[in-house]
């Protein structure tokens, strides 16, 4: 992309996505010049990345386990602090000194406000329990996902620490919806 910044469409599923976040991330880093391409959606954006539209995208394992395995493109990071357990011959960010790029995408379950404490703390120990079971955890790890039970105030806690890491990199980045 250096070489030649013109080839550095970049694409995503959308604004302010997990990976247009990640790309963003990257390329500060790595100060490199590129241009964000939003798609609606995943599949969109590997079809313009198999169809050279695009140089490069950002995208969960599992969507691009099949062609990855087909040669259709190459995998050449991964987010974790460390290799993932779907992708163990492929490096992360953070093994090639991209030490600020720890990414994991992850998934809640939220209710309105106006749900009482009782119902919130019952439904999360249904959710606890749904977690726990192998059928769901193989479902799980089939998408790429690993499946991973808390509680409503570890789950805020964690909604407040990201949003120190990301505000201020959305704000940097000029990130806004469109």
């Amino acid at each position: 992309m250096r070489a030649n910044p013109k080839l550095g469409n970049v694409g995503s599923p959308g604004v302010g996505s997990m990976p247009h976040l990640l790309q963003a991330m990257l390329f500060r880093d790595a100060d490199v010049t590129w241009q964000h391409i939003a798609y609606s959606g995943g599949a969109p954006t590997v079809v313009a990345l198999l169809g050279a539209q695009i140089a490069i995208l950002v995208l969960p394992e599992a969507v691009l386990a099949q062609h990855r395995a087909a040669g259709r493109l190459r995998v050449l990071a991964t987010s974790g602090a460390q290799r993932s357990r779907f992708m163990t011959d492929v490096p992360s960010f953070f093994e090639q000194g991209y030490r600020n790029l720890v990414m994991q995408e992850w998934f809640a379950i939220f209710v309105s406000a106006r749900v009482p404490a009782a119902m919130i703390e019952s439904a999360a120990q249904a959710v606890q329990q749904a977690v726990a079971r192998p059928e769901l955890v193989a479902a799980l790890a089939d998408s790429g996902m690993i499946a991973v039970s808390s509680t409503p105030a570890v789950l805020a806690a964690r909604i407040t620490a990201e949003q120190r890491i990301w505000e201020p990199m959305i704000r940097a980045a000029g990130i806004r919806s469109e």
